[in-house]
C-alpha cells in the first residue's frame, strides 16, 4: 500500500510567508515593490526527493551554506524554466544562466548569488548520495541545451515526475523518481569531461585562470603581463585558454562586481567604488557591460529591497521539513 502524501501548503503565498519559506535556501532581496511582488510555490516530497513548482517576481537570491540550516546543504537541484531568466554566480566564480532553453543542475552545498526575472519553473532537490555527486570532482553548475538529446530526456523525465506527484503516490511515481535519478547520473554526472572539476585539478589552464582571478583589481592585466607572470608565450597562452583572454578577464571582473553589489548597502558612490576596485574606470562602459551580463543595472542590483527581519519559521516547522517528517512517519523510515 502506497502511503498517502501530505498536502502541500496552500498557495499563493503572501510575501512574508514566502520570505520565511525561502530562508533555509536563500537570503532574498526584492527587485519588485512589496505590494507588487507575486509568488506561487508548491513543495512535492517523494521519499528523500523534494520537487518544487515555482513562480516569483524579480529578486536577488543569495545562498551561503555556512549561514543556513544543514538539512538542505548536501543536495543538487535539477531545474528547468518555462518562463523568465536567472543569471548568477555559483561557488564565487562559475557564471550561470537559467532560461527556458536550458536544463541545469546546481550544487546546493556551495554558494550562489543570482538575479531572477519573472521566473516560472519546476525542479527537484536530490541528495548527493542518490546520484553519486562529489563536490571535489563535479562542477558546481552543469547545463544542457533543452533541445539536445540529453537535455530533452532530462527535461521530460523531470516534467513527468512532477506531474505524477501532483496526482498523488502510485507505482508510476516510484518509477519516475528512479528515472530522474538515473537520468541525472547518466546524462549529466556520467560524462567523462566532468570526471574532474577543472578548478580542482592542477592543469595549466586552471592555474592560469586562478592567477587571473587573483589579479583582477585596478591596473593593467593585459596579455603581455599575463604571459610574463606565468612564463608563457602569447601563442601558448592563447592555445591553453582557447582565445578570448580579454573577455575572460572582463567577465571575471564583472562577476566580482555583481557579487559585491548584490549584497551591498545603498550608499552614495558605492557603484563607482565597486567598479573601480575591480578595474572599471569608465562608468558608462561599466553600466552597459553589467546590464549586458546580468540583465539589470548596477544601481538596481544594489537597490534591491532587503528581506525584513520579521518572524522566522523554525527548521522543524518549515514546510519541506514537515512534509518529509510526515513521509517518514507514513513509511516508518527513521529520521
Amino acid at each position: 500500500m502506497v502511503p498517502k502524501r501530505a498536502t502541500p501548503p496552500a498557495m499563493p503565498y503572501d510575501i512574508d510567508t514566502y520570505l520565511d519559506h525561502a530562508r533555509p535556501f536563500f537570503e532574498v532581496r526584492l527587485l519588485t515593490p512589496r505590494d507588487e511582488f507575486l509568488t506561487d510555490v508548491t513543495f512535492l516530497p517523494h521519499a528523500n526527493l523534494v520537487a518544487t513548482e515555482v513562480k516569483f517576481s524579480d529578486q536577488i537570491m543569495d545562498r551561503n551554506p555556512r549561514r543556513i540550516t544543514e538539512f538542505d546543504t548536501e543536495f543538487v537541484l535539477l531545474e528547468t524554466y518555462s518562463r523568465g531568466c536567472t543569471r548568477g554566480l555559483s561557488a564565487g566564480q562559475h557564471a550561470t544562466l537559467v532560461n527556458p532553453a536550458i536544463v541545469h543542475l546546481m550544487d546546493w552545498s556551495r554558494s550562489y548569488t543570482g538575479i531572477a526575472k519573472d521566473v516560472e519553473g519546476i525542479g527537484v532537490q536530490i541528495p548527493h548520495s542518490e546520484v553519486g555527486y562529489d563536490p571535489s570532482k563535479h562542477p558546481a553548475y552543469l547545463a544542457l541545451p533543452i533541445d539536445s538529446s540529453r537535455g530533452r530526456l532530462l527535461s521530460l523525465s523531470l516534467q513527468l515526475f512532477v506531474e505524477a506527484l501532483r496526482r498523488g503516490p502510485s507505482p508510476e511515481t516510484e518509477l519516475l523518481g528512479t528515472t530522474v535519478i538515473g537520468m541525472v547520473r547518466t546524462c549529466l554526472l556520467g560524462q567523462r569531461d566532468w570526471e574532474r572539476d577543472p578548478a580542482q585539478d592542477g592543469s595549466r589552464r586552471a592555474l592560469i585562470e586562478e592567477h587571473i582571478r587573483r589579479n583582477l583589481g585596478p591596473g593593467a592585466l593585459d596579455i603581455d603581463r599575463i604571459c610574463r607572470d606565468v612564463g608563457m608565450s602569447r601563442a601558448t597562452l592563447y592555445r591553453t585558454l582557447g582565445g578570448g583572454i580579454e573577455q575572460f578577464v572582463k567577465s571575471e571582473r564583472l562577476n566580482k562586481c555583481f557579487a559585491e553589489l548584490a549584497k551591498g548597502k545603498r550608499e552614495a558612490g558605492t557603484v563607482r567604488r565597486v567598479a573601480e576596485r575591480w578595474g572599471f574606470d569608465d562608468p558608462g562602459n561599466f553600466r552597459r557591460s553589467f546590464r549586458a551580463s546580468f540583465g539589470i543595472s548596477p544601481s538596481d542590483c544594489l537597490d534591491g529591497a532587503p528581506a525584513r527581519d520579521g518572524r522566522n519559521v523554525s527548521d522543524d516547522d518549515h514546510p519541506i521539513m514537515r512534509l518529509l517528517r510526515d513521509r517518514r512517519s507514513a513509511t516508518g523510515t527513521p529520521r
